[in-house]
Formats: structure tokens, sequence, C-alpha cells
């Protein structure tokens, strides 16, 4: 078994090997999407707008899962948040923010996207946030076993994607959560994914003195208030389970426990005063 931790994608990422698989790869690939998808330097993520453009296979696909998270959630995951992203401040890496001065800006909006093959075009620009991290992590997974590993797990800042034969009987995965816990959160797994979000940890403090952070409510534009210091879903792909892990903060739980059930998921829900409740 190899392990290899490097930075990437504003995060730290994490990579297991069991078997033949060169970990050395996987980095080379993160660092690729992440290249491909960053919107802090021209990329391809950037150069996507009205006009088709023709992209790498793998921009298509996070393009089409943006879609699709879009569509399944009502609108309640948007990763077309751009203009409010940079209204609220989040303009250039995370660790470069520096007192913005926000400013304001409307709701989310619907986009219009074509897909073709590799043609691609979109009206709204797109952030490729926490659901790059997660589909990178399904990608470079089945790549590793792909190449000859017996089972693999790629984490990239709380997107855990693992599969294939574990280290022991299963992959244990300890959920990192941003407020005290009576017990540690500790997530079993044959296969499959474990994405956390908070609004807790990437905050940044604003030229008013206020703070912000970076889970914008698309019904409004803004930071989304929320009593929940974080949400954990275990799916069976990191890029649907990105996609839950925001949309849940923003619906009532009932609504919540049907989304998951269609989608055969499960959801950790940890309040800000440290109480755990699951749905699913």
């Amino acid at each position: 078994m190899e392990d290899l931790r490097f930075p990437a994608m504003g995060t730290d990422c994490h990579v297991r090997v069991v078997g033949d698989a060169d970990p050395a790869w996987a980095q080379a690939e993160v660092l690729r999407l992440e290249r491909l998808w960053t919107r802090f330097a021209p990329s391809e993520v950037t150069g996507i707008g009205s006009r088709p453009a023709v992209v790498d296979a793998d921009t298509a696909l996070l393009l089409q899962r943006a879609v699709d998270g879009y569509e399944l959630t009502g609108g309640l995951f948007n990763p077309f948040l751009v203009e409010q992203l940079e209204a609220a401040g989040y303009d250039r890496d995370f660790d470069a923010i520096d007192r913005p001065a926000p400013r304001r800006t409307g709701p989310g909006r619907r986009p219009v996207v074509t897909i073709e093959g590799r043609t691609v075009s979109s009206t709204l620009p797109l952030d490729s946030g926490g659901l790059g991290k997660g589909l990178a992590a399904d990608l470079v997974v089945e790549g590793l076993l792909q190449r000859g590993a017996q089972g693999a797990l790629v984490n990239l800042g709380g997107d855990i994607r693992c599969a294939g034969t574990p280290p022991r009987d299963t992959w244990q995965i300890g959920v990192e959560v941003p407020v005290d816990l009576p017990e540690p959160i500790t997530v079993k797994l044959v296969g499959g994914a474990v994405c956390t979000s908070t609004p807790l940890l990437r905050r940044w403090t604003l030229v008013t003195g206020g703070q912000a952070h970076h889970l914008l409510d698309p019904r409004t534009g803004r930071p989304m208030r929320t009593d929940l210091a974080s949400v954990t879903i275990i799916s069976e792909q990191a890029w649907l389970g990105e996609v839950l892990s925001k949309a849940v903060f923003l619906m009532p739980q009932s609504q919540a426990v049907d989304l998951l059930a269609a989608h055969r998921c499960a959801a950790l829900l940890v309040s800000r005063d440290g109480q755990l409740r699951r749905l699913g």
C-alpha cells in the first residue's frame, strides 16, 4: 500500500493505492484537472461561454455533471454562481482573499447549456469548486483501478472516493466536522464516496468587519444562513455526494429524505451545537 499527499485544487489531496498502480500518476492527473478547471486563471472552464468551444472530454463531463446537479436538486445546487461568488469577495484563490467589499447581486439563474461531444457552450460561467473536487476524485480512482490498482482512495479536501480492495476489510473513513462531538464519526465502506460541506471553514472577513463564506443560497445569491455546521453525504460517486451536500443545507428534511432515497444516499447532519442526525 502506498500513500501520497500534496496540495491541489486549493486544498490537500490524499491518495492511497493498494496494488501496483503508481500514485504519482494520480498526482499528475489531479494537477492536470486543476489546470483545466480552475476559475482563477485562464483555463478551459473560464473559456466556456455562449459561443461553442471544443474542450477536453473531462471538462465536457464536468459541465454535464453541473447540469445534472442543477436539475436533480431543482436549482438548489447551482455551480453557475460565479458572478455572485465574486460579488461576495471570492474572486481569487481563497488564501489570497483580503477583506473584500461585498457588492449586491441577484439570485442564481438557470443556464442554457449545450453539450455535443466535446463541443460545449453555456450562457453562464461555471465554478468548478467542490463539484470539480468530487468529480476529480471519481475520475482518478477509476483511472488507478484501470492502471492495475487493486484498491484506491482519493480525498480532495473532504470529497472522498474509494473503490476496489481496501487495506482492511472495509475502507474506514474519518469524517472531519468543524465542531466538537462526543465521539468521532467513522464511516465504513466497501466502496463509494463520502463528501462533507461546511460554511464554517472557508470564510473571510469583509471590509465592513462581517464575515462571508463560499456556500451560497442560489435563491438569494448570498451566503446561506443555516443552523447546520456540516452536511456529509454517503453516496456511490463523489460528484453526486458533493451536489447533495450543498442542496441538503437548503431544503426541509422531509424533502431531503426523499431526494436521498431517490439516489440511494444517506446524510449525516451536524448542528452548530454538536448534535448529530442521520437521514436515509
